[in-house]
């Protein structure tokens, strides 16, 4: 019994929920391999698509906004004319052979990217393996209605309407969530986890995040949080990649005992310890935070799908947002001074999650013995 997982390296969301669905599977006796989908182009088109991807997210939003606000705007990339459908349909006879070589039962896309490749390199009616798209934001991802794989894997009920109006047959489509490891999904005690991280029970603890790369006004927010509630909470600023960031805050905070510096930490007992979430809303961190009912402040720092994970949470009353610093710090006092509101968000968010996602995945393909 073999998987393979088309995941891509173009940020940390679609590695992890491969990750997530990898774990799984491996418990039940599969093995499990896990490839970038562009990588069966070159390893070098791989860096150059996946960097591309990312600098249009960071630095052209509004060409990221336009490009997925509407479902019927997103199939081109299907068309055999289109640019970039050339470039990936490169990688097909170098997938389908490595598929028939290594005998996969299964195969599981948790990127656009690998769908567009196996939809071509293994037709459909060609096809004696199973497959699967995993949707990884709270919208539907370019080409989600063109790309022909048995099921459509969907983090919630609001995102079946516009694929079944585009042609995508009804009974492929089902929510199962986003895929969300275990150690996320069972955290340890806050007490703790809040003792690990130099956190006093009596105060909150606030994480602040905007993504591997850093993204967003951190530094003018850090500095307004810590202003602002430096009387009832600790912050925890994670930079990620973002070395220049995270020596800029550590130099400029260095004398504020309730401010924490990291690069990378482990985030499941980080979320563990946190009493309020504030991030840029990338689908996996999201989703992360909504199985834990863990309340969040959404910062709009790179638009595009993340806009649309933004406008989810908050239209469902499972997160705040706001359009400058002092409004996302006025969001983040409301929720820490007011046990009401901040249980509201909690509670919604758990009613949003599916922290059995993984298992929603497996027993599907199972029962249409796709393994």
């Amino acid at each position: 019994m073999k998987l393979l997982i088309l995941s891509s390296n173009n940020g940390g969301g679609h590695n992890s929920t491969a990750y997530a669905i990898k774990e799984y599977y491996e418990a039940n006796g599969f093995e499990v391999v896990i490839r970038d989908s562009l990588s069966f182009l070159s390893e070098n088109v791989s860096g150059i698509i996946s960097k591309s991807h990312s600098l249009v997210y960071r630095y052209l939003p509004q060409f990221a906004d336009n490009s997925v606000l509407h479902l019927e705007n997103k199939t081109s990339l299907y068309d055999e004319s289109h640019p970039l459908r050339q470039v990936i349909d490169l990688g097909k006879h170098h997938l389908r052979n490595y598929i028939l070589e290594q005998q996969f039962n299964t195969v599981i896309c948790t990127h656009v990217f690998g769908a567009m490749i196996l939809s071509v390199a293994i037709p459909k009616e060609d096809r004696s393996i199973h497959t699967a798209f995993v949707e990884t934001d709270y919208c539907n991802s370019i080409g989600a209605a063109n790309n022909n794989m048995d099921y459509h894997f969907l983090p919630h009920e609001s995102l079946k309407p516009e694929l079944i109006r585009n042609g995508v047959p009804e009974q492929t489509l089902v929510i199962s969530g986003i895929p969300v490891k275990k150690r996320i999904r069972h955290p340890m005690d806050q007490r703790a986890a809040k003792k690990l991280f130099g956190i006093p029970e009596d105060r909150y603890h606030i994480i602040l995040m905007g993504g591997s790369m850093g993204c967003g006004p951190i530094p003018e927010l850090l500095g307004l949080l810590s202003e602002r509630l430096s009387d009832i909470a600790h912050i925890s600023l994670i930079c990620g990649t973002n070395t220049h960031l995270e020596k800029q805050m550590k130099d400029r905070f260095s004398g504020h005992n309730n401010i924490h510096i990291f690069g990378y930490t482990d985030m499941a007992i980080l979320y563990a310890s946190a009493d309020l979430f504030v991030t840029k809303p990338g689908g996996i961190s999201i989703t992360e935070a909504a199985v834990l009912g863990l309340p969040m402040v959404l910062i709009n720092a790179v638009a595009g799908w993340e806009s649309c994970n933004l406008k989810f949470f908050v239209d469902h009353e499972a997160a705040l947002s706001g359009d400058t610093e002092e409004e996302l710090t006025a969001c983040c006092e409301l929720l820490l001074r007011n046990k009401d509101k901040r249980d509201l968000i909690s509670s919604n968010l758990l009613k949003l999650s599916h922290p059995d996602s993984t298992e929603i995945i497996f027993r599907t393909l199972e029962a249409s013995e796709g393994i």
